[in-house]
């Protein structure tokens, strides 16, 4: 089973993504709000998959993505966020998150497709394997 951890400062919008990760074979593991709590949580738990908005109560999803893929080179970052594609995404894929999708609702037909799919690959056995 896929290890999930989001990143979100919304409790509404992380209880939706949980629904999302749930029904598609995965488990979220943590949830967090800010910054530090989220980097903390991913060392401690060390999740497959993060799901990360950009705006956060404390600190922001740059940071995160910054911090996490300096130390969990394997890890899945998944960006979900309101925040305009054009602007952040080419952003948030230099700091190394591997998908960016906007809170629309096409869009998030998408990232529930690709949590699907990752999740039918077993993203957890994939990244036990590469480490």
């Amino acid at each position: 089973m896929t290890n999930v951890m989001v990143v979100e400062d919304s409790a509404g919008i992380r209880k939706l993504i949980r629904a999302s990760v749930e029904a598609a074979g995965g488990s979220v593991v943590a949830e967090a709000s800010g910054e530090s709590r989220a980097v903390q949580a991913v060392s401690s738990l060390n999740p497959d998959l993060v799901v990360v908005d950009i705006r956060l109560e404390e600190g922001n999803g740059f940071g995160v993505i910054q911090r996490l893929r300096r130390q969990l080179p394997n890890l899945i970052i998944i960006v979900l966020t309101w925040q305009d594609r054009t602007q952040f995404e080419p952003i948030c894929l230099q700091y190394g998150a591997d998908y960016y999708f906007e809170k629309s609702a096409n869009e998030y037909l998408e990232f529930e497709a690709t949590l699907k799919a990752l999740m039918a690959r077993d993203v957890g056995a994939v990244n036990t394997a590469r480490v």
